[in-house]
């Protein structure tokens, strides 16, 4: 039989760098500070009507990134502030970063609940989503 283990000790390696990362940015989650910035001129973000639904499905998400919305006069959604941190400022393509990032864990959240025994598949997971900090 073979054994699961890579040869050459590459495992006790990658764990160990695995372990370094993980560390690293538990760090920085617990470090970094966002700050948020109201933008004198909300701007508009181009987002599609399904991605403006899942901004406003996930607003606290958004507003816990840093983020905030207003709408528009013709009823779209602006950003009206951004976060920053330590020189790096987020905008809009983080928006729509996040609300792909959104869209994909709710989209699988709904196709694995909606396959499990009982599961009715329309209420599938949390309109408020997890926790989720910029890419940047």
């Amino acid at each position: 039989m073979k054994s699961p283990v890579p040869p050459n000790g590459l495992l006790p390696s990658f764990l160990a760098a695995f372990a370094d990362e993980k560390f690293n940015f538990e760090l920085l989650e617990r470090t970094i500070v966002l700050n948020r910035q109201p933008l004198l001129h909300p701007q508009p973000l181009g987002l599609s009507p399904a991605e403006e639904l899942t901004v406003r499905d996930n607003l606290q998400t958004f507003q816990r990134a840093g983020f905030d919305f207003k709408d528009g006069p013709d009823g779209r959604l602006l950003l009206a502030a951004i976060p920053f941190s330590k020189g790096v400022t987020f905008g809009p393509d983080d928006v729509l970063e996040m609300v792909g990032m959104l869209e994909s864990e709710h989209g699988a959240m709904w196709r694995m609940t909606s396959t499990m025994p009982g599961s009715k598949g329309s209420d599938a997971g949390s309109p408020s989503g997890p926790i989720v900090h910029p890419s940047k």
